[in-house]
């Protein structure tokens, strides 16, 4: 699921940063902050899916359920929010 505020997240690093590596740092920076606000503000839904990672077997990542789903939403946000970066960050330096 790509969530709305990675892509907001990623429109505002991408419009914001002057440089590439600036803007790889920012990108990496907003996923740890998704994480930890995944972790606080939507509890239920990580304690739903780490107990059906438990319950169905499925294939871990680090070998823990909850490292798993750390590192899927880690992912996801980081790649969500660097593609619509690099997008806005382009479309930036082409028209500015």
């Amino acid at each position: 699921m790509i969530a709305i505020p990675n892509v907001l997240a990623g429109a505002l690093v991408g419009y914001a940063n002057s440089s590439w590596p600036e803007l790889l740092i920012s990108v990496a920076a907003w996923s740890v902050i998704y994480c930890v606000y995944v972790s606080i503000a939507q509890r239920p839904r990580v304690v739903a899916t780490v107990g059906q990672f438990q319950e169905r077997g499925r294939r871990l990542l680090f070998g823990s359920p909850t490292s798993t789903f750390f590192a899927i939403e880690f992912v996801t946000a980081f790649l969500t929010a660097l593609l619509i970066a690099c997008v806005v960050f382009v479309a930036k330096r082409a028209f500015i």
